[in-house]
């Protein structure tokens, strides 16, 4: 769809208006009319959007044509005006065109309205895309001289007849021309180069482009010979210009000063080289440490010191000196290819040379050549060797020996062989120190196993002759045991059937002597009351001889002892309880038969002492083989420390001797206000 124009008719007659607007629709030209009338309307409309034509009637009442023109190219240049009036002269129409119309129209010949408009928005058209187009092309020049003027390498244009168009500053920094002298001189007089190495001169790439049609660089090596004589290493190229047609116009030549890359370069292969000997230095470290730590005695460091030492530096002959204790002389300790015949095995400490030198001094010799050599200490001859190294053994601030090195031909030693012998001495060093000190650690372990040796058979024997002493102790123990409760028995029936019977006789004596006829009633009363005094005492005597062997122990088993023991305690205590189990029967030995009762008695008889319970629990039960009997009451417990003292005076400590003297374990447990458990484990009989 074709675009409508913008049209601003500045008309005070309605009529005219709409006579144009008509004439240019019925003319094709596709337009929106804005028809105003006075100047202030007319400057507003103008500046409020810029519109793609104007028409204007000459003749307007306080407002003419002529300073409408003036207000329009004041505000909108470049906008086209056109006159439609009714009547203008010659020279009138004139001088519009000078004060900056496009065209007029009269009135009477509107037929030219339409074709006036669009050859106006045509031309207008055109200038506008001329102006855009000298300004981009402006605006390219200037960026191509902004960026020519910013860009870091230099560059320098040339025409087809290889004179200089151009030169940017950088170029003119380089050559040492300037632009006004640069231009229009042939390029080989401002752009000299040469061979760096053959101090040849060496063609322009301009020559070649020009020659060839293709891009052309310079070989390595080359430098820029400057105006003022001094010359830059450079590198470059030439590229041809070429017009829309293809057609070679010209050469551009950009190159730039190198001297800061080949310097970078030069100290980035001299970093490389130092890293790489600084990397095999380090391996050949590394590979030391390695054997280092392998070596185990002091005389294999030594070894792995002077061989590591001497393939490193590419020495003819090693030796290792070590002093002992601050004797006034060294000793050599190894040697490796240096003949029998001039080898010393002691160095006097007095003695010039540079083995004396470097362990007195604490630091390394260098003797680089016999000249030198003799120059030092003129009392040795060198032995047939141009250079020596002697490197000192320094430890915890002592020498204590030296390396020495010795090479059949004139050495400079570099820095990194230095730091090379010198850092091996010292890995020797702490090598050393460790062979020494493990040397020391496995006579002193040795020794150390010998007395743990002989302390662990003294202790093994002590321990045996202790054994046997418990064991001793024990079968001691438990015969005492035995025998106690064999007079125990003894005693209950010497107590039951003697003292027993003795009674029953005497009570049967009274009854007979209370039934004579002519006892007086105070003597009958006496004799009664004998005879129930009687009853106590064998009621006493009864209780006695249970206490000392309950024959139900020995007549129904130990769980009917229990159980019946436990009825009693009930009985006189006048607690609540209970005595649970599910056995038939618990087979005990009969001596852990009759400790358990013991101890079983002795519990209960500590829960009515001290627990102040209300109530008492009894189980026997069987568990992995051993017979388990517990005694559990709600009273108010021991306190921790206690338990930890062996129960005070609760027997506690003689129920537990009691248990292990039958091969069992007694075990309480309890705290304050939450009761008491004592529970005791025997073995089952076999």
């Amino acid at each position: 769809m074709a675009e409508r124009l913008q049209i601003v008719h500045l008309e005070d007659n309605p009529l005219d208006a709409e006579l144009v607007a008509v004439r240019l629709e019925r003319e094709g030209v596709l337009a929106d009319v804005q028809v105003v009338h006075s100047a202030a309307d007319f400057e507003a409309r103008l500046r409020e959007r810029p519109p793609d034509l104007i028409l204007a009637d000459y003749a307007l009442p306080g407002f003419d044509g002529l300073t409408a023109l003036t207000l329009t190219r004041r505000l909108l240049p470049h906008v086209p005006y056109i006159f439609v009036t009714g009547e203008m002269g010659e020279e009138l129409a004139i001088e519009t065109l000078k004060q900056g119309a496009t065209d007029y129209v009269l009135k009477t010949r509107l037929s030219r309205l339409p074709q006036a408009v669009r050859r106006a928005v045509a031309e207008s058209r055109e200038r506008a895309a001329r102006r855009g187009a000298v300004a981009a092309a402006r605006a390219e020049r200037e960026r191509l001289q902004v960026t020519l003027a910013s860009i870091g390498d230099a560059v320098i244009a040339t025409d087809i007849h290889e004179r200089i168009t151009l030169l940017n500053p950088v170029a003119q920094a380089l050559t040492g021309w300037s632009a006004a002298e640069a231009v229009g001189q042939p390029v080989e007089v401002v752009f000299r180069i040469l061979n760096e190495l053959t101090r040849a001169a060496v063609e322009s790439p301009v020559a070649r482009v020009l020659r060839e049609g293709v891009v052309a660089g310079l070989a390595n090596h080359t430098v820029l010979l400057r105006r003022d004589g001094s010359e830059i290493p450079i590198d470059d190229s030439g590229a041809p210009i070429r017009d829309g047609q293809g057609q070679l116009m010209g050469v551009v030549l950009v190159f730039r000063d190198v001297t800061a890359r080949r310097s970078a370069e030069q100290a980035l292969r001299n970093a490389h080289d130092t890293a790489q000997l600084s990397a095999e230095r380090l391996q050949r470290l590394l590979a030391v440490s390695a054997r280092l730590a392998q070596a185990v005695t002091p005389q294999d460091v030594i070894k792995v010191a002077v061989r590591q030492g001497r393939e490193a530096v590419g020495a003819s002959a090693g030796v290792a000196f070590l002093r002992e204790d601050e004797r006034p002389e060294m000793r050599v300790v190894y040697a490796v290819e240096y003949p029998a015949s001039i080898l010393v095995r002691v160095v006097p400490l007095e003695e010039p040379a540079p083995a004396t030198e470097a362990l007195l001094s604490g630091e390394p010799v260098w003797i680089e050549s016999r000249a030198e050599l003799r120059a030092r200490y003129p009392r040795r001859s060198g032995e047939g060797y141009e250079a020596v190294a002697a490197v000192p053994l320094v430890g915890h601030g002592r020498p204590r020996g030296v390396l020495g090195f010795s090479f059949a031909e004139r050495k400079t030693f570099s820095p990194d062989e230095r730091k090379l012998l010198t850092s091996l001495a010292q890995q020797c060093v702490q090598a050393l120190e460790r062979a020494e000190l493990y040397e020391q650690a496995q006579r002193l372990n040795a020794d150390l196993d010998e007395r743990v040796r002989e302390r662990t058979a003294a202790l093994n024997a002590a321990n045996s002759a202790l054994a046997t002493e418990m064991d001793q102790r024990r079968n001691v123990e438990r015969k005492m045991e035995q025998w106690r409760e064999a007079e125990r028995e003894r005693m209950a029936r010497e107590v039951h059937d003697e003292l027993g019977g003795n009674l029953t006789a005497l009570k049967m004596d009274l009854a007979r002597a209370a039934r004579g006829a002519d006892l007086p009633a105070a003597a009958s009363s006496a004799l009664n009351g004998a005879m129930n005094d009687i009853d106590t005492i064998i009621d006493m005597v009864r209780h006695v001889a249970y206490e000392l062997r309950p024959a139900v122990l020995d007549q129904f088993g130990l769980l009917a002892a229990l159980q019946v023991h436990f009825e009693q305690f009930l009985r006189h205590s006048g607690q609540d309880g209970e005595f649970e189990t599910t056995l038939e029967e618990l087979s005990l030995a009969p001596d852990a038969a009759t400790a358990c009762y013991r101890i079983f008695q002795e519990a209960l008889t500590n829960v009515a002492r001290h627990a102040q319970a209300s109530r008492v629990m009894a189980q026997v039960t069987i568990d992995g083989g051993e017979g388990v009997v517990r005694v559990i009451d709600n009273g108010q417990g021991m306190a921790p420390d206690l338990l930890l003292n062996g129960g005070g005076r609760l027997g506690v400590v003689g129920m537990r001797e009691r248990a292990q003297l039958f091969g069992g374990r007694l075990k309480i447990s309890s705290a304050a206000g939450t009761g008491t458990t004592v529970e005791l484990r025997l073995p089952l009989a076999a």
